[in-house]
């Protein structure tokens, strides 16, 4: 999940009971510092946020161009 999507759906935040607190080494930069900020409380305790909460009409915005790319890259390859 990236902080725009945390931040967009503030309204769906719950608490996680147990919430995890190890190393993850293998995110991006940018996936780290969210991580950190959920894991060390930065916005509120145990902050969770489940996907299932995560509004389709955001998925799709955020997923259009992405997608237009992966399927231009494909088409690209193809003709190679």
């Amino acid at each position: 999940m990236d902080r725009d999507t945390l931040l967009a759906h503030r309204t769906h935040w719950s608490k996680e009971l147990e919430p995890t607190r190890d190393e993850l080494p293998d995110l991006s930069p940018e996936e780290t510092a969210l991580y950190d900020d959920l894991r060390f409380d930065r916005f509120q305790p145990g902050l969770r946020l489940e996907q299932e909460r995560v509004r389709f009409d955001w998925l799709k915005v955020q997923l259009h161009p992405r997608l237009r790319q992966d399927s231009s890259t494909t088409e690209s390859a193809r003709l190679a």
